[in-house]
């Protein structure tokens, strides 16, 4: 199989000569050597834009990579202290509503006197005729 790819290649290349010569006759010589110099410059010009690119994408791209690390500390600096924050400001709202306002806050107590009270329907049917003038009604079955 190597013997036959070999004779398919050397029938290939034969073929390009051929094709290249039979040009060549066609345009003439002096033409010939003015695309072979045109051909020339096509490939340097070639090389120099994937040099330029290349070059191009090696600048940007680390330059990208640095922005990225550290708008990344950036952000990762910021989520921190917005945790930390936001801690502290869960800690002020609970101070306010059970250290400063003990009126406030549910004791067991409280809770215990309104289950008990809604046990035996006391604030059940209390509630029932309560309008604005029943109000106290209301106040004094959950008082118990």
């Amino acid at each position: 199989s190597a013997a036959a790819a070999d004779g398919v290649d050397e029938e290939a290349m034969e073929k390009e000569r051929r094709a290249a010569a039979e040009r060549r006759d066609a345009v003439g010589e002096e033409m010939e050597s003015v695309l072979r110099v045109l051909g020339g410059v096509l490939d340097e010009i070639a090389n120099a834009q994937m040099v330029m690119c290349e070059s191009l994408e090696v600048s940007l791209s680390q330059t990208l990579e640095t922005f990225a690390g550290i708008e990344y500390q950036e952000t990762n600096r910021l989520r921190s202290e917005a945790d930390v924050l936001t801690e502290s400001a869960e800690e002020a709202l609970a101070k306010y509503l059970h250290g400063r306002h003990p009126e406030r806050t549910n004791t067991e107590e409280q809770i215990s006197r309104v289950v008990q009270a809604v046990a035996t329907s006391q604030v059940g049917s209390a509630l029932k005729g309560w309008t604005r003038s029943g109000s106290a009604l209301a106040d004094e079955a959950l008082a118990l």
